[in-house]
């Protein structure tokens, strides 16, 4: 009964351990997908990708704050960043007019989004709408 006992302990040990690490593994394909999705708006609105080549400068992008855009003041103007440690292990540079373009795609890729789910609603709503037209006409041949 003891050896039972232990047998169950350490399999739930194991299906506990197992777990996180699914668990790990997804939250960091989301950053992934996160990462890529930004980097396409990011080169489509017009900013450079910086790729680490040394070590130094992979250890420097590594310990950049991740994903996140941020900003600069330089004599041209503001200077815009995106740090990547986990894709490219790169960092993207942009001007004001890069980072303009690059708010325009955010609100543009917002819009389509929204249309794509009131979309998606309408259509649910109407298989709903079907659903119970057909319920009123024979309730026995469409439960």
């Amino acid at each position: 009964m003891r050896l039972l006992g232990r047998l169950s302990l350490m399999i739930a040990a194991l299906n506990l351990l197992t777990g996180c690490s699914y668990y790990r593994q997804y939250k960091f394909d989301q950053k992934l997908k996160q990462a890529k999705q930004t980097e396409s708006m990011l080169t489509a609105a017009g900013f450079v990708t910086v790729t680490a080549a040394s070590d130094q400068q992979k250890n420097l992008v590594a310990s950049l704050p991740p994903l996140q855009l941020h900003h600069y003041p330089s004599r041209k103007g503001m200077i815009y960043w995106y740090s990547d440690p986990y894709s490219c292990k790169c960092v993207m540079r942009g001007d004001q007019a890069a980072y303009t373009r690059y708010q325009q795609i955010l609100i543009q890729k917002e819009m389509v989004d929204e249309a794509q789910q009131a979309a998606l609603m309408n259509e649910e709503a109407a298989q709903e709408n079907q659903m119970m037209m057909l319920n009123s006409f024979s309730p026995f041949m469409f439960p």
